[in-house]
């Protein structure tokens, strides 16, 4: 029982250092006690943003996609390739991890789960997601913010992810440079973003997705940043054929939808594979396969990229 007091004091201070660096010229007025501790009064996040728009989400969109990416063997696959991709840099003891895009925190779960020396932190645009995450996980501080002027000082973290978060973003370009430029030297990046540019839907629409990715796109883009491609690879490959006939049903049938229509249909489309054992399946037999060749087409694409030290 001592021990594991101990282990617990130690994981509870650990980000201190970090977040003080972080939060540089704040760090004197802004305190975290399962929560920002601004003026008197407890934040569940520190809004760092300084526009205060919701980019054309809502909270019901957002809602509806959290309450099935839990479990959706989609997202499930696209966090262990996150988990095992940064493993290298979150091994290092007291690790410091960033979640860009960590709306609900699933995957700041999956890596507390499997590395809990690491410091994480998670941020996001959206006060709805960071709002939920912190309910779930209060010790991990938590920032609103637009990636594209992102007020964390250079070499801040040792691995970060960005999943599905790119496709959002008008300047996708200048989000790439930001998270080169807070990734310490020798630092792994986890990247995914939806493939197939000309499956673009009615799921791509109500989502607010600028554009979808080829794997080579996604390659170049990082690059463009300053990144080394370290692993590239499509997901989501061997049901492929299926995710295809569907995006193709939506685009030749459903165009002319209202909003709300293609919001049910998606959402619809979404809850009959949720949380599929066969396709967990699949996904498994997949990623093992796809640890020695490299998929022509996918659902998603996915990198791990490096910021070269030095």
């Amino acid at each position: 029982m001592k021990q594991s007091s101990k282990s617990h004091r130690q994981k509870a201070t650990k980000p201190v250092d970090t977040l003080q660096r972080l939060l540089g010229r704040r760090a004197t007025t802004v305190r975290y006690q399962s929560g920002f501790l601004v003026r008197g009064r407890l934040h569940p996040f520190l809004d760092l943003a300084k526009d205060q728009g919701d980019a054309g989400w809502s909270n019901d969109i957002a809602n509806d996609l959290e309450e099935h990416s839990q479990h959706h063997f989609i997202d499930v696959y696209n966090r262990r390739l996150a988990v095992e991709g940064l493993r290298p840099a979150l091994s290092i003891k007291g690790a410091a991890f960033l979640d860009a895009g960590c709306s609900s925190g699933y995957l700041l779960a999956d890596v507390q789960a499997a590395f809990p020396d690491a410091s994480l932190f998670g941020a996001d645009f959206f006060p709805a997601g960071l709002a939920h995450c912190h309910r779930a996980h209060p010790e991990i501080p938590l920032f609103r913010m637009d990636l594209t002027a992102c007020p964390f000082p250079d070499n801040s973290f040792d691995a970060l992810s960005c999943l599905n978060v790119l496709e959002h973003i008008q300047d996708d370009l200048a989000a790439a440079r930001t998270l080169f430029r807070i990734l310490k030297p020798a630092g792994l990046a986890a990247i995914t973003v939806p493939a197939a540019p000309h499956l673009y839907d009615l799921f791509d629409e109500i989502h607010f997705h600028e554009r979808r990715y080829s794997l080579l796109q996604t390659q170049d883009l990082l690059r463009a940043a300053g990144f080394k491609i370290r692993f590239a690879n499509y997901f989501g490959s061997l049901i492929y054929p299926a995710f295809y006939a569907v995006k193709r049903r939506n685009q030749n049938r459903y165009g002319a939808l209202s909003f709300e229509q293609k919001r049910d249909l998606a959402m619809s489309q979404i809850q009959k594979t949720s949380q599929s054992r066969i396709m967990n399946a699949v996904c498994r037999f997949e990623e093992a396969i796809g640890k020695r060749l490299t998929y022509p087409f996918g659902i998603r694409a996915c990198v791990i990229a490096e910021k070269p030290p030095g």
